[in-house]
C-alpha cells in the first residue's frame, strides 16, 4: 500500500478530484469534504470544507483494496506496520483449507507480511 492511496470507503467524484462525502436529506444534493481549502468549498463550523452539489454532478464511487497470497483472492481490510489484515474472498472450503480464522460465519480473516502478498491494488468500482 502507499501512501497515495486513499482509505477504502465509498466517495464521491466531481470535476475529476475524489472527496468523501454524504447525501443530504431528501437525496437530491451531496455534501463533498474536503480537509483543507478548494475551489468552491466553504469552512464549515464542525471543521474541513464542505460544498454542497446536485446529485446529478456527482458519480459515487466505492474503493476495495484486493491482493492475492497462497493464490487466492483477498480484500485488505487494514495494515499493521509492515503486517496486512486480509479477508478471504473465495470459498470457505478454501479458506479453511489455508488455515484461515473464521471471525463469523463463512467469514474468514488471516494477517501477513506485505511481503508475502502479489496482485496488490486499490480498485474504484462506480456505485
Amino acid at each position: 500500500m502507499t501512501a497515495q492511496q486513499l482509505p477504502d470507503g465509498t466517495y464521491w467524484e466531481h470535476r475529476g478530484l475524489t472527496h468523501r462525502g454524504t447525501v443530504r436529506p431528501g437525496g437530491r444534493t451531496v455534501l463533498l469534504l474536503s480537509p483543507g481549502p478548494s475551489e468552491g468549498f466553504a469552512p464549515r463550523a464542525t471543521g474541513g470544507w464542505g460544498l454542497e452539489v446536485p446529485r446529478a454532478d456527482v458519480v459515487r464511487t466505492t474503493l476495495r483494496t484486493t491482493c492475492r497470497w497462497q493464490d487466492e483472492p483477498f480484500q485488505v481490510m487494514a495494515q499493521e506496520g509492515d503486517q496486512l489484515v486480509l479477508r478471504h474472498l473465495g470459498s470457505s472450503r478454501t479458506a479453511r483449507d489455508l488455515g484461515l480464522t473464521e471471525v463469523d460465519r463463512g467469514v474468514f480473516n488471516t494477517t501477513v507480511p506485505l511481503s508475502a502478498v502479489t496482485d496488490l491494488e486499490q480498485v474504484r468500482t462506480p456505485t
